[in-house]
């Protein structure tokens, strides 16, 4: 009886937050840096953090690297949405939100099952809405297309890498005193254990 009730709440939810997405209206999700949620539950610019996504986004588009950029925003002092620090993966993330051009994705990511109720990536499971013009821009759509542009050369720079080597002894020698794992160095064409 519990788990066909369970079953029940989690459909009317999932309809509930179609039905809001169809709307465009926030289901109570982050709406990201540089934007608040309205009592209507509409998306509007907070002036303050969008001077930070508009720096973000002139800085990258102009050459400089996603590690730099995180460094000089933590130096800075400058806060996340959620707090934390600043590393490269978010300010990836933040480049590549189209909420930051008026527009919105709905629907990216939905709870597996009533049961354990796990966040996943929707990959074409459940129906996205794209909402163009959703809400007032933050940047123009050409900064957003330079970025992506960028985004992706970088992604194709780290598949032509090569890929590090491992040892057959890698994570497994540790230290008697102190437990960390050795690494393996190779220096002059000489191994070493660090």
């Amino acid at each position: 009886m519990a788990e066909y009730y369970s079953v029940e709440l989690s459909q009317k939810i999932h309809r509930g937050m179609a039905i809001n997405a169809e709307k465009c209206l926030s289901n109570g999700s982050n709406p990201g840096l540089g934007f608040k949620v309205d009592a209507e539950r509409r998306f509007y610019v907070d002036e303050e953090e969008a001077a930070i996504v508009r720096e973000i986004f002139t800085r990258f588009n102009g050459g400089e690297s996603l590690s730099s950029i995180s460094r000089d925003l933590n130096g800075r002092g400058c806060e996340r949405t959620f707090g934390g620090t600043w590393c490269a993966d978010r300010i990836r993330n933040l480049l590549s939100n189209e909420k930051y051009t008026g527009n919105a994705l709905l629907q990216k990511k939905y709870r597996n099952n009533h049961i354990d109720k796990k966040l996943v990536p929707n990959r074409g499971r459940l129906p996205m809405y794209y909402v163009a013009g959703s809400h007032e821009p933050i940047i123009d759509q050409a900064a957003f297309d330079k970025a992506q542009v960028r985004l992706n050369e970088l992604a194709r720079q780290v598949e032509k890498r090569e890929k590090p080597t491992r040892s057959t002894f890698s994570g497994l020698i540790r230290c008697g005193l102190c437990g960390s794992t050795y690494k393996r160095v190779t220096c002059r064409g000489k191994h070493f254990w660090n």
